[in-house]
């Protein structure tokens, strides 16, 4: 009983102080910006929020308790609810009311939504973007009230704003933005954003801090190119030159050649290439309107650049636009500071032989066969004196890069194909290394052999066929060993030029005794193909793609031959049998043979990956044991520096410890073997000895620790751009490749400089003898006769052999009679 009146007396008091909120209904009024979040915090009793339209005048429950709400969300906080739209619409506008338990009023929320105002900057020549704020494309309109006219820009989503005058293509319509094109000062105003009803959703006022027109600076160097943006909204383009003479350049009757317009429409351009000092000034576009869009300030300045050129070859400096009439040309080195040109002639010089060597054209200067000692700084100037260019040659030569490769991939004999060397001729390439080359063209073809310093002297004979096919004989240890470096023609090469490719490397093979084992390493420019069905005694099953007409023509040759494509035979990954790469192309072209009965020798074959030594091509790596004797090491001798005694003060000195040693005696002892022991002994204390150690390589002493650093940098972004091929691999790359020429050409020129400054020195004097004596025994391919041949051709490599044959050649020579005896 009494619990029962209890909450009869609970009850009445609820109901009571809910009729009493109902007498003192709550309204709230909430303004909103356009795209802001609406919050509204609902009382403990409200049952259920009901939304009344303001546009429509239409109502409906929008949330109730255990219902999803129609449109935004309830979201709870402890005891408190709140109803929450995170970005409002017009849509959105009206009354929000709260009903409790007992259908009656809580409260009322009126939300009225605002338009957006914002004030934004745009500098001149730029492009205003005004955000639609989430409507739809096709119910954005935009207008414009400006100063002197207005104008409705966008009607519907379509640019209706383009058709009208000074408009034309500058309205630009996304699924997010509205963008205006190029503006200038007379773009200044008010851009009003509607919806399709017309409600304000957003007023930008275009600021351009006072209209003022900012001028933009470009900075070219002689030479480059100049160009600016004539869309069809434009009128006029005015040039002022550094005299503030003003003229119209665009648009009129005729440009000069190195002036002209690209492209139509939206995409006109108007270029200057290459720019001179003449160029120089201010450049104004001019709208429809009549009024200044956009101001361009072009300075010219002098390039400075490292321009790679091969040696013996012709270097040319472009005059870059220059009238050759009014080019001049200065060489400046360590020790020189000549002039090469005056008003486009040659001046006569004979440092150098320049005056010989110097060719005036109508675009460039040349300077033929570009040698070492024609590294420095090539000056281009105007007739007014102004510097147009300096230009320093970088005398491009890997073969300090490759000898690098080699010596730290253990390689001992490498094959090389296209390098454009001409010649023919052998030259050290430093750590050891000797390069056998043959080239006729130095813009195509050309190919070549390098031996480490051990195999050098075990060269016999040097075959230079042509420039496509060489070969070396070598001889180790009583083996004789042919490798041949051959360069087929390309698949789109006359099927003229292809046979007598084959042939040449036919002639080779036919000429080799059958004894004797050869290796080929050649870029075939073929694919061999994958899987050996047919051809399984040449071949292994492990190449790559389908067989071409050329790579049949390398398994024709084989089986000619007897000769075995090692290449095939191991199981590799695909990207470890890829021999070229180049883009999004990548195949197998180059290979190494042997003879099959040798191929037992041959314990691997790869591709390596990641050196930068070729850009397009992998370099193939084959190991072969040969079953010789040991080699025997030839033992370092310690010599006497005997030529110190050209010297007056080492004379003396040995004199006078000669005849300390001696004992004091004018005279010398009669025992010779006793006297010349003494002398030896007093030129070691007194002379010194050599280290026995070779010398350092003259030709590659500019090779240091930082040029090494980047070559290896420029390896590693060589492999990690052969991994990845993504553009910023591929950018780091050619950085550091064009970063590694400038070392290297920086390194040679420090080198060089000391060099010149030695010269006049009377050390320096010998240091260049000596170096001549380097390159004269360096170019020539046999150094020394170590076997002969007998009557038959075959190579002699024993001792007694050699000796017997000697006997039988003398013994022949000495005994013949003389035919003319006779007939008398």
């Amino acid at each position: 009983m009494w619990e029962l009146w209890f909450l009869l007396l609970a009850g009445n008091f609820i109901a009571g102080n809910c009729i009493a909120e109902s007498r003192n209904l709550n309204i709230n009024h909430l303004d909103v910006t356009y795209g802001q979040q609406l919050r509204i915090t609902m009382m403990g009793v409200t049952e259920k929020l009901e939304f009344t339209s303001v546009n429509t005048q239409q109502s409906y429950i929008i949330w109730s308790r255990n219902v999803q709400p129609k449109k935004g969300e309830v979201i709870s906080s402890g005891e408190e609810k709140h109803f929450v739209i995170n970005s409002v619409t017009f849509d959105d506008q009206g009354n929000y009311t709260e009903w409790n338990f007992w259908a009656n009023v809580a409260s009322v929320h009126v939300v009225k939504v605002l338009s957006k105002r914002r004030i934004q900057g745009c500098m001149p020549g730029k492009n205003l973007s005004i955000s639609m704020d989430g409507l739809l494309k096709d119910d954005v309109k935009l207008q414009f009230f400006g100063k002197d006219f207005n104008l409705t820009m966008v009607e519907r989503g379509l640019p209706v704003g383009n058709t009208q005058f000074g408009y034309w293509g500058r309205i630009h319509i996304t699924t997010k933005t509205i963008q205006v094109l190029i503006v200038d000062g007379s773009d200044v105003g008010k851009y009003i954003l509607s919806d399709r009803e017309n409600n304000t959703v957003m007023t930008v006022t275009l600021s351009m801090s006072g209209c003022e027109l900012n001028t933009t600076l470009r900075k070219l160097t002689h030479g480059q190119e100049f160009s600016i943006k004539l869309p069809i909204w434009f009128k006029k383009l005015e040039f002022s030159s550094m005299k503030e003479n003003k003229s119209v350049i665009w648009p009129r009757c005729a440009l000069p050649t190195r002036k002209y317009i690209k492209g139509s429409g939206y995409k006109r351009q108007f270029i200057i290439h290459p720019v001179t000092f003449n160029d120089q000034g201010t450049y104004t576009r001019w709208n429809y309107r009549d009024k200044v869009s956009s101001i361009y300030k072009l300075e010219v300045v002098y390039a400075v650049r490292i321009q790679d050129c091969e040696a013996g070859k012709t270097f040319r400096i472009s005059l870059d636009g220059l009238a050759k009439e009014n080019a001049m040309l200065r060489f400046t080195n360590g020790n020189s500071n000549i002039t090469l040109v005056e008003n486009g002639s040659p001046v006569g010089n004979s440092h150098n032989n320049f005056s010989e060597r110097i060719q005036v054209t109508s675009s460039d200067i040349q300077v033929l066969n570009i040698g070492v000692s024609d590294m420095g700084n090539y000056t281009l100037t105007d007739d007014e004196g102004r510097k147009v260019k300096v230009v320093s040659p970088h005398i491009v030569w890997k073969g300090r890069e490759l000898a690098d490769m080699m010596e730290r991939r253990k390689v001992d004999i490498l094959c090389v194909q296209e390098t454009r060397w001409k010649g023919s001729k052998a030259r050290s390439i430093g750590a050891g290394f000797k390069l056998f080359y043959y080239g006729v063209d130095s813009k195509r073809n050309g190919v070549g052999v390098v031996l480490k310093e051990e195999f050098v002297r075990n060269v016999l004979e040097v075959k230079r066929v042509s420039d496509r096919v060489m070969s070396l004989k070598l001889e180790i240890e009583g083996v004789m060993l042919n490798v041949l470096s051959g360069y087929a023609p390309q698949v789109g090469c006359e099927l003229e030029e292809k046979e007598r490719f084959w042939s040449e490397l036919d002639e080779v093979m036919e000429s080799i005794p059958t004894g004797e084992r050869v290796v080929i390493g050649a870029d075939f420019n073929g694919h061999v193909g994958e899987g050996n069905t047919g051809d399984e005694e040449v071949m292994g099953k492990f190449g790559v793609k389908e067989r071409n007409l050329e790579g049949q023509m390398v398994v024709d040759f084989a089986k000619r031959m007897d000769m075995a494509v090692v290449n095939t035979y191991f199981q590799k990954r695909e990207e470890h049998r890829l021999t070229y790469k180049s883009g999004g192309r990548s195949t197998q072209v180059d290979y190494i043979l042997c003879r099959r009965g040798n191929l037992k020798e041959i314990s691997d074959c790869k591709v390596v990956v990641g050196e930068s030594v070729a850009r397009q091509h992998r370099m193939v790596v084959c190991r072969m044991t040969l079953l010789v004797c040991k080699m025997k090491r030839s033992k370092i001798e310690k010599k006497t520096k005997w030529w110190k005694l050209k010297k007056e003060e080492c004379c003396v000195e040995f004199r006078e410890k000669l005849r300390q040693a001696l004992g004091g005696q004018v005279v010398l002892p009669d025992d010779w073997e006793t006297t010349a022991e003494v002398i030896r002994e007093t030129g070691r204390k007194v002379l010194g000895v050599s280290s026995g150690r070779r010398k350092e390589d003259k030709e590659t002493w500019w090779w240091n620790e930082e040029v090494q650093d980047s070559i290896q940098r420029k390896r590693l972004a060589k492999k990690k751009w052969d991994m990845d091929r993504t553009e910023e691999n591929r950018q780091e790359y050619k950085e550091l490749q064009l970063r590694v020429k400038r070392e290297v050409s920086k390194a040679k020129q420090k080198a060089y400089d000391k060099l010149y400054t030695r010269l006049d020195t009377r050390e320096g004097e010998k240091d260049l003898y000596r170096l001549a004596r380097q390159r004269d025994r360096d170019g020539k391919d046999v150094q020394q006769v170590r076997v002969i041949k007998d009557r038959d051709g075959r190579v002699l490599t024993s001792e007694e052999s050699v000796q017997r044959r000697w006997k039988e050649y003398f013994e022949e020579l000495m005994n013949e009679e003389n035919e003319r005896g006779k007939k008398e």
